[in-house]
């Protein structure tokens, strides 16, 4: 049976399936970093005190490659998630009205409703507010 969405949900996935990949990317390589630096210091330490510029430039260097990896990555699937999906939701928003399909949710895009006001009573208990639904002078007279 064929779908009457006409939406690339296989191509949102393939999007989606590539920013969690280059997130597990980073994390991996993060995580051979410190192991490895910590056993080059450790080794250093222990075996050849003498040659601590070894895991200091093994630091120092791969340390300069994980943060640029860790920037790529950021910019990549962190900073850019939030406005690429929120351009994303418009954007579907934009071809399902476009194509005649009207609202499948919501519109996340509208004011926010009032919620009704509440007031602490005597007893502690929270009870709604009578007085917001007067007028003004009326409240503030009685």
């Amino acid at each position: 049976m064929m779908s009457d969405d006409p939406l690339d949900y296989e191509d949102i996935r393939r999007r989606v399936e590539k920013r969690v990949k280059k997130r597990a990317e980073f994390i991996l390589h993060l995580a051979i970093y410190v192991t490895v630096n910590l056993i080059l210091w450790i080794g250093a330490l222990i075996v050849l005190p003498d040659l601590l510029f070894i895991p200091l430039l093994s630091t120092l260097i791969w340390g300069v490659a994980l943060v640029w990896h860790g920037v790529d990555t950021y910019l990549q699937t962190g900073a850019l998630d939030a406005m690429r999906d929120r351009e994303m939701r418009r954007e579907i928003e934009w071809a399902r009205r476009h194509q005649g399909l009207g609202d499948t949710e919501e519109n996340e895009y509208e004011k926010p409703k009032h919620e009704r006001a509440v007031r602490l009573s005597s007893d502690g208990e929270l009870i709604p507010d009578e007085d917001e639904d007067k007028p003004l002078k009326q409240s503030r007279q009685g």
